[in-house]
């Protein structure tokens, strides 16, 4: 079993410029070590509690590693050579596979 993801912009991102705010940075791709890291909720981050300060609300970093980690700068070859490489190679063997990919593109 592999996991592989791809990590695209929000569409309220491709629409403004909240990609390259700070207050949206949760969300921290590393292709090399295929690890995402989600730095903080989004929601968390914009809507503190009453009597608390932002500073206590923060979480913990949380990190997610893949056997591969694609951004939307990778091309569609980078991504099939990644993922389909050892799934083409399984089913010329004689031996079942299946890809399951979810989201849009």
């Amino acid at each position: 079993l592999r996991v592989c993801v791809r990590v695209l912009p929000s569409s309220r991102e491709l629409l403004s410029d909240v990609a390259d705010s700070p207050e949206n940075a949760f969300l921290s791709v590393d292709s090399r070590r295929k690890q995402l890291t989600v730095l903080e909720s989004p929601t968390s981050a914009s809507a503190p509690t009453s009597g608390t300060s932002t500073a206590h609300q923060r979480t913990v970093p949380r990190n997610y590693a893949f056997d591969s980690v694609f951004t939307q700068d990778d091309s569609l070859t980078e991504i099939c050579s990644g993922a389909l490489t050892d799934l083409l190679q399984t089913v010329i063997a004689g031996s079942d596979a299946c890809l399951v990919c979810y989201g849009h593109s």
